[in-house]
């Protein structure tokens, strides 16, 4: 009796496996719902960023002078080789402005680069007034001169300031980024839209500071002190620059757009 319950048992379980090895061919119902999706990169292009040389811009000028009372134009600085000239007295400033296809938000910058400087370099007396001029630094010229003074600032859409407002005295070693503005929303600028202006200036003032590099201080940082020149002194220097004629100003400006990258949800 025994023997015939475990061979009844054994019967049972090879039926139960047969039945699971068949089960997957049997009827049942399937239901199935398909979705798909496509996107493209985001445009961002800045108008004139393919162009592969600089742009040519009218920081500079032939001439300088004043309009008169009777509508024209007393020249007082005037190039006679047409070359774009600077001297005592001239200003100008440029305009730059930015436009475009932006499919993210975006924030604008503008950064320069003072390629080639109008700098001298002076020795004072004991007294404080300039002697030995030279174009190069030594022990008896060691304070520099450069006559130009920079001023660059952001401009809103209805010609006011905004924000961004630096006076550089002096010439300008390497880029400044000189800060980011406003955040824009993504947008087509089809008219140019005026973001910066960058100004120049070589002004005819009765005293001129100059500051002047002394050394590095116990934590490692720049250390500078100021002397200050009289007019005569400041015509000596401007004499010097005028009597040689040859030194040449070059500046590199760039205006840029920026995206605002941050990770974003898909939920407007």
């Amino acid at each position: 009796m025994k023997k015939k319950a475990m061979i009844f048992g054994g019967l049972l379980t090879a039926v139960a496996v047969t039945a699971y090895s068949v089960s997957g061919t049997y009827a049942k119902y399937i239901s199935q719902v398909d979705y798909t999706d496509s996107a493209r990169v985001a445009k961002f292009y800045l108008n004139g960023a393919d162009n592969t040389s600089a742009q040519a811009i009218d920081l500079f000028a032939q001439s300088y002078g004043i309009e008169t009372t009777e509508g024209g134009k007393k020249v007082y600085v005037n190039s006679l080789h047409n070359d774009k000239v600077i001297a005592p007295g001239t200003k100008g400033e440029a305009t730059l402005s930015i436009s475009g296809e932006f499919e993210t938000a975006y924030q604008t910058f503008i950064s320069f680069d003072g390629a080639k400087d109008v700098v001298i370099y002076f020795g004072l007396d004991s007294e404080g007034n300039v002697t030995e001029i030279s174009d190069t630094e030594s022990d008896a010229t060691p304070y520099a001169y450069n006559p130009i003074t920079y001023t660059v600032y952001g401009v809103n859409a209805d010609g006011s300031k905004k924000g961004l407002d630096m006076v550089l005295n002096g010439y300008m070693e390497g880029t400044i980024v000189a800060g980011k503005e406003n955040v824009y929303e993504a947008e087509v600028v089809t008219d140019a839209r005026n973001e910066y202006v960058i100004a120049w200036a070589w002004d005819v003032t009765n005293t001129v500071e100059v500051e002047v590099y002394t050394g590095t201080n116990a934590y490692g940082d720049d250390t500078y002190k100021t002397v200050k020149l009289n007019r005569n002194d400041v015509n000596k220097l401007d004499t010097y620059l005028g009597r040689k004629g040859t030194d040449r100003l070059e500046l590199n400006v760039a205006v840029g757009a920026e995206q605002v990258a941050k990770n974003h949800s898909t939920a407007n």
